[in-house]
């Protein structure tokens, strides 16, 4: 989320902070002394025209805030939908993985029955392979 370069922002910033330390010393000669040629008025037109200079300055960096704030919640609501499709396609592949567990052990029976038995350590290979094949998935 890189910002862009706002120097004319910045200088306008500025220049707005310096003249609203002038005015300030402006305010404080014109208080104490009475020959100050300055008009009063000036003097508020000034601070009153930096106010609100400030205040659009800050009214356009929150629509700035609000821009990128909108984008990121759409990006976050792009890899929440991914999510969860993922967590559906997860459940799908652990649904068809428990079925093919349900049916081996269906053939193993079936094969018992029919005489086909399976040696305990050769069972022992195959069951280890499917936990390890249910882990990996």
């Amino acid at each position: 989320m890189k910002r862009k370069n706002s120097n004319p922002a910045k200088f306008v910033m500025f220049g707005s902070a310096i003249t609203s330390v002038l005015v300030i010393v402006l305010l404080f000669i014109y208080v104490v002394s009475d020959d100050f040629p300055g008009h009063f008025e000036l003097i508020v037109f000034i601070m009153s025209f930096t106010a609100l200079t400030l205040t659009i300055f800050q009214s356009l960096e929150i629509q700035k805030q609000l821009k990128e704030t909108r984008r990121s919640t759409k990006e976050l609501s792009k890899a929440d939908h991914s999510i969860e499709e993922l967590v559906e396609e997860e459940k799908t592949q652990n649904n068809l993985l428990t079925r093919d567990i349900k049916l081996d052990e269906i053939l193993i029976r079936v094969l018992s029955e029919h005489g086909i038995n399976i040696e305990d350590h050769t069972a022992k290979k195959i069951s280890q392979k499917i936990k390890k094949s249910k882990n990996q998935n």
